[in-house]
């Protein structure tokens, strides 16, 4: 039996919005705000320097990338609890995952909720290894991330007949997790010897970061 739950995002064509947060977070600062922010409209007059084909008069292509993409991290755990109790443990990581990935009621807010939990995604060892090193090794150093995926499925899926517990929980769980970056990623080359922030990072350092 296989239960997925998606977490939908969806494209804001409308540009930045014009607030301080928006000239805070803007890349390329004052200069470039306003052009931002005319952006969306002048897609509105396309067809003016276009020609039939929609091919522009010039033939010249510039392509920019000014971050990567927001990459996404896939895991799979599969539990196999050995008792009753260990299979409410199971139950109660895998409603964890699922719960906390909804914002989070809280008083005295006129939203009344917090925006969606953010999720640090670090790598850790019982050897002699540091996390810092593995985390940048084995998963490139991930930016704080959204559950954007989680796939919980309960028995062998080669097996026809569901086996649980008195307590009715399924012998075998594989969960599968994935999780997508909240903003893209600036690598700041002069900033603790290289590493690598979201855009929201290199507004609050400022200066510091180079």
């Amino acid at each position: 039996m296989r239960l997925e739950h998606e977490f939908a995002s969806g494209a804001n064509p409308v540009g930045p919005v014009a607030s301080m947060a928006g000239l805070k977070n803007t890349s390329g600062g004052d200069d470039l705000f306003l052009e931002r922010l005319s952006a969306p409209a002048a897609a509105f007059y396309e067809a003016a320097f276009t020609t039939d084909t929609y091919r522009r008069f010039s033939n010249i292509t510039e392509a920019t990338m000014t971050s990567e993409a927001r990459r996404n991290f896939s895991f799979k755990y599969l539990f196999v609890p050995k008792n009753p109790a260990e299979s409410e443990a199971v139950d109660k990581i895998v409603n964890s995952f699922k719960n906390y990935s909804y914002p989070k009621v809280v008083p005295n807010l006129p939203e009344r909720t917090f925006p969606q939990n953010l999720w640090i995604i670090d790598a850790f060892s019982n050897g002699d290894v540091g996390a810092s090193y593995l985390t940048n090794s084995w998963l490139g150093d991930p930016l704080p991330c959204v559950l954007s995926s989680l796939q919980v499925d309960k028995g062998d899926p080669a097996d026809p007949v569901l086996k649980v517990f008195k307590n009715a929980r399924a012998v075998i769980t594989l969960l599968t997790v994935t999780f997508t970056e909240f903003e893209t990623g600036t690598f700041a080359p002069a900033f603790q010897d290289g590493v690598l922030l979201s855009k929201s990072e290199v507004s609050a350092l400022g200066a510091a970061v180079g």
